[in-house]
């Protein structure tokens, strides 16, 4: 696995579905409203920045633990 390495929004998204990405247990929950998802798909639209999402590989499986994203990462495959 790289350090470096670049998704594609739907090579994440299906890595979410396909499990091989994890939220660590101090990740909160799902918090955005339907306003904030909007805005994102908006942003995304738009081809504005919407952030980085960060993500740690596990030494198992090809498996990552996603560190930082993941109410956007929530909202993209939603």
């Amino acid at each position: 696995m790289a350090i470096n390495q670049s998704f594609a929004l739907l090579e994440l998204a299906n890595m979410v579905i396909s499990k091989r990405i994890e939220l660590p247990t101090v990740q909160r929950g799902f918090v955005w409203k339907p306003s904030q998802i909007e805005n994102l798909w908006d942003s995304l639209m738009r081809g504005y920045p919407i952030g980085a999402i960060v993500l740690s590989p596990q030494p198992k499986n090809d498996v990552w633990n996603l560190l930082d994203g993941q109410q956007r990462l929530t909202a993209i495959c939603l």
